[in-house]
């Protein structure tokens, strides 16, 4: 978690990635391997400054135990992830021990807001390992590159594995339902291990029709005041 810091603040975003660990959970988890497979993507990052080849997917994981938390009432006990910081690593088959916490306490409010419009937008979690790739290589892209986000040839984060990413575009036209509500498993300890978004199925999805509705509503109202008044 120090290495993310760190390079939070070389990017000057820490006030908007300050971890909050008020409402942070501690949760034993274990990493069972890749959902669907992975692909191998190229990596290059300019902050902090390393690249290398990356397997990008979504991973699979297990609670150990109970944490009191949502993730108690994961069917199956299969949770679906996808990796937030790259500069370290988790083993397939270890245990790790996270702290439970909200995205939007990690990470940037515009990044949560596209990484929520794109699982969103998703038909479904049943995509291959290339389809996987693309999803977690666009999640690196929003979270590190948030000057450039979907240009995977320029700025902090680059990749040539994807020239672009139809996933990410399709995201960011998303007016649907959100239907998910973002999480990140913060690694404790130093050094610690990578960090993960996890999520949750909201009750009550969000639709940005609804802040529409609630917007006419809000106008129809001032205007019947204001008729009320004339009269």
């Amino acid at each position: 978690m120090k290495n993310l810091k760190s390079i939070i603040a070389a990017l000057s975003l820490a006030a908007t990635f300050t971890m909050s660990t008020a409402n942070a959970t501690p949760v034993t988890i274990k990493f069972d391997g890749f959902a669907n497979g992975y692909k191998n993507v190229s990596v290059d990052l300019d902050t902090p400054d390393f690249g290398g080849t990356f397997r990008a997917g979504m991973y699979d994981l297990s609670q150990v135990g109970t944490s009191g938390t949502w993730l108690d009432s994961v069917a199956n006990n299969e949770i679906y992830a996808f990796c937030v910081e790259l500069d370290e690593s988790i083993g397939i088959g270890s245990t790790t021990v996270f702290d439970l916490v909200k995205a939007e306490d990690v990470l940037s409010v515009s990044s949560v807001t596209t990484i929520a419009k794109l699982l969103s937008s998703l038909p479904g979690f049943g995509f291959n390992g290339t389809v996987s790739g693309e999803i977690q290589a666009s999640i690196w892209e929003l979270v590190y590159d948030e000057a450039l986000p979907g240009d995977f040839d320029a700025g902090n984060f680059e990749t040539t594995t994807f020239t672009t990413s139809s996933i990410l575009a399709d995201a960011k036209a998303y007016t649907g339902p959100i239907k998910y509500e973002l999480f990140v498993l913060s690694s404790v300890g130093d050094p610690g291990k990578q960090d993960l978004l996890v999520w949750r199925e909201v009750s009550a999805p969000s639709t940005l029709a609804l802040f529409v509705l609630a917007g006419g509503l809000i106008a129809m109202r001032a205007r019947k005041q204001k008729l009320i008044s004339r009269a």
